[in-house]
């Protein structure tokens, strides 16, 4: 399905989307709010202020029904666990058996938690079948003719081989499911999408590596319908900025392409953390 809004929209883009994802991939996708809100101790841009938890109260009055008891803290042991389990398969190879293991658990998992989930095939560049995990929260709009912004959190659930990949990155899939279990227990003015990437270790050199995110990258292309080009010099939202312009840019430039207009948000000297992408309609 496509979204459009009646007087366009911006988009949050995490440029290291098209990397290894280590640790957990944060990606905001915003409608035209641009305030700042605190949520559990950080600032998240853009994202209206919620409180953890806040769909059930802390206090009973005297006319109120006991509300239930939920676990709304972040729980180490629960990670662990999941670490645990996914090690337990050993390496998972991009499309190989154990990597579809990986996937099934992290399936059942999410489904276990409330989540309606699906998946997302493509073909890695081994030649193998891989897939992308992804449930969504809805969110609860602001009113009935907004096109709700939505935030995504993801990592890679695949290995290199000869190693179980503990670290890197069943510990960032932990963190991921850990966090999508205390989410769905909480009321958000926005969607949230949980996406564990498949294919993301592919030993193949080519521009290929990172199959995962960038197939999901891909798709939001078409589902937004940005146009952005595809060139074997680059291939992360970063690479095309810095080809376009020719040198990595500050934080807070802007300049225009086609009928998008880019931002840079977040920037270093050597490399693009963050853009912000808005569509004129």
């Amino acid at each position: 399905m496509r979204h459009r809004a009646s007087t366009g929209w911006s988009i949050y883009v995490s440029v290291a989307l098209g990397l290894a994802l280590a640790v957990s991939i944060a990606l905001l996708f915003l409608g035209s709010t641009h305030e700042r809100a605190r949520l559990e101790g950080g600032v998240y841009e853009g994202l209206p202020a919620v409180r953890i938890g806040a769909a059930f109260p802390l206090r009973a009055t005297a006319t109120d029904t006991p509300a239930p008891v939920i676990d709304l803290k972040f729980n180490g042991s629960r990670a662990l666990t999941h670490v645990k389990k996914l090690t337990s398969f050993g390496p998972r190879v991009s499309g190989s058996i154990e990597e579809g293991s990986a996937a099934d658990y992290i399936e059942l998992t999410l489904t276990e938690f409330g989540y309606s989930v699906r998946r997302q095939a493509f073909r890695a560049p081994n030649g193998q079948i891989a897939n992308n995990v992804i449930a969504i929260k809805p969110g609860t709009p602001r009113s009935s003719t907004e096109t709700p912004p939505w935030a995504a959190l993801g990592a890679h659930y695949d290995t290199i081989s000869g190693t179980v990949g503990a670290n890197d990155n069943a510990s960032g899939v932990a963190v991921v499911l850990e966090t999508a279990r205390i989410m769905h227990q909480t009321a958000l003015p926005y969607d949230l999408r949980f996406i564990l990437f498949g294919s993301e270790e592919s030993e193949n050199p080519s521009r290929d590596s990172y199959a995962g995110s960038l197939k999901y990258v891909d798709d939001l292309n078409d589902e937004f319908e940005l146009n952005l080009p595809e060139d074997e010099d680059y291939d992360t939202v970063g690479g095309f900025v810095f080809s376009h312009l020719g040198y990595i840019p500050k934080t807070g430039e802007t300049f225009d392409y086609e009928n998008l207009e880019f931002t840079i948000t977040a920037a270093e000297t050597r490399r693009i953390n963050r853009i912000r992408i808005h569509k004129k309609i």
